[in-house]
């Protein structure tokens, strides 16, 4: 846990280089069990997004 000073720089330079997360893979609310059971199983490279409809 930093201050909040660090958190606004790391924010100001996610930002400015554009950075996004890596995501593996989507499922819907309603396939969750699924998704939990690939993101343990599977060993994704990025993150296992689960969407809201």
């Amino acid at each position: 846990m930093g201050s909040r000073s660090q958190f606004e720089a790391m924010n100001a330079s996610i930002a400015e280089h554009r950075m996004r997360p890596v995501i593996d893979r989507v499922f819907p609310l309603d396939r969750a069990v699924e998704a939990y059971r690939y993101f343990r199983e599977e060993d994704p490279f990025g993150k296992v997004v689960v969407t809201m409809p």
